[in-house]
């Protein structure tokens, strides 16, 4: 996920991976009405 694609960073939560060092997760929302305006500005 990404800003520029149209989705919104909300949070950073922790979490448990089987890697060990990764200990938190990244939490994006991303709207259909903000999806289809990016994949429409794009082509």
């Amino acid at each position: 996920m990404k800003e520029k694609t149209g989705a919104r960073f909300i949070d950073v939560k922790p979490a448990k991976f089987v890697d060990p060092k990764y200990t938190e997760q990244e939490v994006w929302e991303l709207t259909k009405s903000d999806w289809e305006k990016f994949k429409y500005d794009i082509f």
